[in-house]
């Protein structure tokens, strides 16, 4: 049977959302149970006192219409007794005081309750990050690639925190579900057919306004995909900062990013203007609908002091209404932002990096690559290559750019399966080790060399060792970086600038090469690491290459065979097979 256009909608809305609570109600429920569990007996306490302050303006009410208090309301009554039962004075001044400490300690339970929410919502953010950088960094290359312009950026800088904006709403909404039930306690129990009558009135207004789920939800989809494109066109610009310097072409970034900023700031403000649409209206008209339902009573009830206490009840009642539905659209229009998160999670999941259980030490004898072939959609990058790697040996490996020679490296450690073919250290398949144990005993020193904006110390030891001074100084000798470490104001505790671009080209590659060296690997590989080198450093650089060879294994990928001097074997890569050069 074929549903209705709206009913298929509103079906597939509430889906949507229920997405966003049940990932909520986990993350709360399962790692944030204490912290609910106070958010919860909070909110009671702040009912218990919240139905104090209203009663509270009953016997106010009775003071101003009767003085003497000669027919006093019930609740004027009860706490006439419990003053005189502590011998205090029964006065105006007196129900004043009273009404104030009670509206004072509901407000400080409310700004205790929002901090709670907002602790929660904020230990959600952090809990769903780290799990997603974890299943990002436990993925194969292969899940970085087509992953959409700007995505995994802009999920790691906005929208998990729209998603812990949403845990945060629906703290609000369980929060307010929860005081909107104590706070109805009071007038049902003093006028149960007036509050049924404005409950009745305010549904009506309720209900139209749902309406807004349809937009809250497309400009949900809109914020989320125009994001990722802004951060896209932002960080291209940036990575290309210095091309772009170079050409002059100053406007490019202006024109390149204006689009997609002019777009994103067009949904923001619609999407915040709608969210405010519900503010604007409802508590107007439910006010309104508060006076219609007395007005309509009052014929047949003249308690004023009652009516009083019910206003104000209804009145403290509104805003958790209103929050309640701009919490219900908000967590409409960051569904978009959870199943963003929840497709790069999922996808990083079924990416995650296959890897066997044994455990590499250090290369013994050989490696052995066997008819390895590799296709990357229909085109051949590597064609039945066969190389042997001997132990302790300089391998180079030249060829033209575009030949495949990195992809050999990444098929070599395991960063890409090749399409057949095999590769075994010391007899044993690639695919049985541990890669990440295996790659703890490789260093790769690529042709772009990366430096965190950080020390040059804290590069050189990122990966956790424990290191001393003395071991660093020895690695920058042999990567001939000491001599200009040891001329800059604060040595190996220089800030190497952003991406390390306080240093020249050479010397970036310098302390990459020393990081690399520090780790003493079994294996080293130097992806085109020389080609910022003076003619100098390069020919330091062959003397120490020459010096470690005695119990390291190196590979070197050339675009030259310059470094073939030093090389034990020298092969190029051709036509996407490897031929070997008699030495």
């Amino acid at each position: 049977m074929c549903l209705p256009k709206s009913i298929r909608f509103h079906a597939n809305n509430y889906l949507m959302i229920s997405n966003t609570i049940r990932l909520l109600k986990k993350e709360i429920f399962e790692k944030f149970l204490k912290e609910f569990l106070l958010l919860v007996t909070l909110i009671i306490l702040e009912g218990i006192i919240l139905s104090t302050s209203v009663l509270s303006i009953i016997p106010i009410a009775d003071f101003l219409i009767d003085p003497d208090l000669k027919l006093p309301s019930k609740i004027t009554e009860y706490l006439i007794n419990f003053l005189k039962e502590f011998n205090l004075n029964v006065n105006l001044l007196t129900f004043i005081i009273i009404f104030i400490i009670t509206n004072l300690f509901r407000s400080f339970f409310g700004i205790y309750i929002s901090f709670t929410i907002l602790k929660i919502k904020y230990n959600i953010v952090k809990s769903l990050t780290l799990e997603l950088i974890e299943d990002i960094f436990h993925a194969n290359w292969n899940f970085f690639n087509n992953l959409g312009a700007g995505k995994l950026l802009n999920t790691l800088k906005t929208e998990l925190t729209r998603v812990g904006d949403a845990a945060g709403y629906f703290g609000n909404l369980v929060a307010s579900f929860f005081q909107l039930c104590v706070y109805a306690i009071i007038p049902l129990y003093l006028n149960y057919k007036l509050t049924l009558l404005v409950f009745l009135l305010i549904a009506s207004i309720c209900l139209p306004l749902l309406f807004f789920n349809k937009l809250s939800n497309r400009y949900g989809k809109l914020n989320t995909s125009t994001a990722n494109k802004l951060t896209s066109a932002m960080n291209e610009t940036l990575q290309a900062a210095k091309m772009i310097l170079f050409s002059g072409n100053n406007k490019y970034p202006v024109i390149k990013n204006k689009e997609p900023l002019e777009n994103h700031i067009d949904v923001t403000i619609k999407f915040q203007v709608l969210s405010q649409v519900i503010a604007y209206l409802f508590k107007p008209l439910s006010i309104i609908a508060v006076i219609i339902a007395i007005s309509i009573n009052s014929k047949a009830n003249s308690n004023l002091p009652e009516y009083a206490a019910i206003f104000w009840s209804f009145y403290a009642t509104l805003p958790l209404i209103t929050k309640m539905l701009q919490s219900y659209l908000s967590l409409n229009n960051y569904s978009p932002s959870y199943d963003q998160l929840i497709l790069l999670r999922t996808k990083a999941i079924a990416n995650k990096e296959n890897s066997g259980i044994k455990i590499f030490s250090k290369l013994k004898e050989q490696i052995e690559l066997e008819n390895i072939c590799f296709e990357y959609g229909k085109n051949n990058i590597l064609k039945n290559c066969n190389v042997k790697i001997l132990k302790n040996s300089v391998t180079l490996i030249s060829g033209k750019s575009g030949n495949g020679k990195s992809t050999l490296i990444d098929v070599l450690t395991g960063l890409q399966k090749p399409s057949s073919g095999n590769i075994y250290y010391d007899n044993i398949n690639l695919n049985e080790f541990d890669l990440q144990n295996l790659r703890k005993k490789i260093s790769i020193v690529n042709q772009d060399p990366f430096l965190f904006y950080d020390t040059i110390k804290d590069n050189i030891v990122w990966s956790g060792e424990k290191i001393n001074d003395e071991e660093i100084y020895k690695a920058l000798k042999l990567a001939n970086a000491y001599d200009f470490v040891d001329k800059l104001p604060q040595k190996i505790y220089t800030i190497v600038g952003e991406r390390g671009m306080e240093l020249s080209g050479g010397e970036r590659q310098r302390i990459v090469l020393a990081r690399a060296l520090i780790r003493k690997p079994s294996i080293l590989i130097l992806d085109e690491a020389t080609n910022s080198l003076d003619e100098q450093s390069e020919n330091m650089i062959k003397n120490t290459l020459k010096q470690i060879s005695a119990y390291t294994t190196i590979i070197i990928i050339a675009h030259m065979s310059k470094l073939k001097e030093i090389s034990d074997k020298a092969f190029e890569l051709k036509d996407n097979k490897l031929f070997e050069h008699e030495q």
